[in-house]
């Protein structure tokens, strides 16, 4: 096996920081930092690098096909523990294609009682256990743009603490949500959202080929 030198992975992990930010720029995500001073750095690695490499830095994924109704109905999840929605939410949530309808209460409940997903969420991750597909829906519900700044900062805190080997498994998704880039308020927490976007960096260097 060929050793890669020092040099030679720092100029790939630029290549890749590079495509993946900017291809997210392109698609219409809001970053919360200084990518035109971010790539002046990591040019100096990958002097190389043209804007046209990012258009083919990600594949389109997830296709859905638009004929299934989602049926987000959480009423059976209402009355469950907090330390059981995750579970029972596993249990509800199937396919019925006679009925060509995708059952999902999880997600209703992300998008009524958003503090309570998110809590679910971080009570399995404190216990070692992160399901993907739950982060996944939570993070993309489209409520997530509604709600207020003290949820914003919550769910970046628990964003925080997932460890990066599961983190690399709902990247894109994390990085299409974003919290409030309103300048004075990204201000008061400075150390959060820099630590949330060094998560990005990280896991992408790490677990990026």
């Amino acid at each position: 096996m060929k050793t890669v030198s020092k040099s030679e992975h720092k100029s790939r992990s630029a290549y890749r920081l590079l495509n993946r930010f900017h291809w997210l720029q392109n698609e219409g995500c809001d970053l919360s930092f200084d990518l035109d001073k971010l790539t002046k750095k990591l040019l100096k690695d990958a002097p190389d690098w043209k804007p046209e490499y990012a258009k083919r830095a990600a594949e389109s994924h997830d296709p859905r096909s638009g004929w299934v109704r989602t049926d987000t109905d959480w009423s059976n999840l209402n009355n469950v523990p907090l330390a059981k929605i995750i579970k029972n939410a596993q249990k509800k949530q199937s396919r019925i294609f006679r009925e060509f309808t995708d059952y999902n209460p999880f997600a209703g409940l992300c998008d009524d009682r958003p503090s309570k997903a998110i809590s679910a969420l971080s009570l399995e991750l404190k216990k070692g256990r992160f399901h993907s597909t739950f982060w996944e829906t939570y993070l993309s519900r489209e409520t997530r743009k509604k709600d207020r700044y003290r949820l914003k900062l919550i769910t970046a805190g628990r964003i925080a603490q997932i460890p990066n080997e599961n983190f690399k498994d709902i990247l894109l998704t994390a990085s299409r949500w974003s919290p409030d880039h309103e300048k004075k308020k990204i201000e008061k927490n400075l150390r959060m959202f820099e630590a949330i976007w060094d998560k990005f960096i990280q896991t992408i260097r790490e677990y990026e080929n």
